[in-house]
């Protein structure tokens, strides 16, 4: 089975760009519709492809219902695996599961794609793969969605490495990435500060919220693991 080519939603000129994400957790896929739209209003052709889809059979996505149960069964353990994925056999591993996507990306990947931008560290790994095979003439561009990064993230096949803080740079140049910027979150337009004390007040209202007392934020990501609810202990910070 050949992975579908999405259809692109603008054509433009100069050929396509491809961004490479994944459906895991909502983080990777944000960034790379947010980009992806970016690109299409100044008139490149996008295309939008899920690294899970371009594994073997349903592996991609036993694997993301793995790293889900983990997250919530055990979601200390993630915090090990982070660590392991910086010793050299853990990012072997990881980059052997990766190259199992080469052959449907190479079939993504024609003569026409300018750029293609990474936005997840298994896609950054097939990527590179298919470049060192010189099936890929484009630069690539890995675009780092987290603030912590590690080994899988960084291959020195990329042109440049987009990071979203000075200290996730400054990671990403530790573990070999090279020409690196730091570049801002990309967020959607629709979220932006609060203009004004009118519109804060009739936000408040509408959800219900006190109208004067502070509010905390608390965020759990797109599948909300954890025991979020829990409040904190006595002394805590």
């Amino acid at each position: 089975m050949t992975a579908k080519r999405p259809r692109p939603a603008v054509t433009g000129a100069g050929g396509r760009v491809v961004v490479v994400s994944a459906s895991v957790g909502g983080g990777h896929d944000g960034v790379a519709r947010e980009l992806a739209q970016r690109l299409r209003a100044a008139g490149r052709t996008v295309d939008l492809v899920d690294a899970l889809d371009l594994l073997p059979g349903r592996l991609g996505h036993l694997l993301c219902r793995f790293y889900r149960l983990q997250l919530t069964v055990a979601p200390r353990s993630w915090g090990w695996l982070l660590a392991a994925l910086d010793t050299r056999a853990l990012t072997a591993v990881g980059g052997g599961v990766a190259r199992l996507a080469v052959r449907r990306l190479e079939a993504i990947l024609d003569a026409d794609v300018v750029l293609t931008v990474s936005t997840y560290p298994m896609a950054t790994q097939a990527l590179a793969r298919v470049r060192a095979r010189g099936h890929l003439r484009a630069p690539l561009v890995v675009h780092l969605t987290d603030p912590s990064v590690h080994r899988l993230s960084i291959s020195r096949h990329a042109a440049l490495t987009v990071a979203p803080t000075d200290v996730a740079a400054r990671q990403a140049r530790r573990l070999g990435a090279g020409p690196t910027v730091v570049v801002p979150p990309l967020v959607a337009t629709g979220f932006r500060p609060v203009i004004g004390p009118a519109e804060r007040d009739r936000l408040r209202a509408a959800f219900h919220l006190p109208a004067r007392r502070r509010l905390a934020l608390v965020v759990s990501g797109s599948w909300g693991v954890g025991d979020i609810e829990r409040k904190p202990d006595r002394g805590a910070d």
